[in-house]
């Protein structure tokens, strides 16, 4: 039985967060969204997600970001797919990256089809276009 892919998205910066939504929902994908480390955290615990996309810097209290939120999910969601996004690229980011389980890494700004294109790539079930 198929089963629609739910993507969790993290990112600060509204504008790119409802603009990733707009895009995975327009391809059939159950997209939440969120702008803060608390709030995905809470989703994280109550959903399966198929996927997490979270931008690295999350503007919230505390300092988390979004390598917290990755190791998160590795440890309470082993079967999510994991991308981080960054402007903030570095090989020590990325290298960072890796090693907390991340399925792909990505620089920002990054165009949407080429975002969707990497999470077909990672869930081939998901009858991508």
């Amino acid at each position: 039985m198929y089963r629609t892919p739910t993507i969790l998205i993290v990112d600060d910066e509204e504008p790119t967060l409802l603009a990733m939504m707009d895009y995975f929902t327009h391809y059939g994908f159950a997209v939440d969204g969120s702008r803060d480390f608390s709030t995905a955290k809470a989703l994280l615990m109550a959903n399966p997600y198929t996927a997490l996309i979270t931008d690295l810097q999350l503007a919230e209290p505390g300092d988390k970001s979004g390598f917290d939120l990755i190791s998160f999910a590795r440890n309470t969601r082993p079967d999510t797919r994991l991308i981080l996004l960054t402007a903030h690229e570095s090989s020590e980011v990325e290298a960072e990256a890796r090693r907390l389980g991340t399925d792909a890494f990505l620089p920002k700004p990054q165009p949407l089809s080429k975002l969707g294109q990497i999470v077909c790539d990672l869930l081939p079930a998901a009858g991508c276009p």
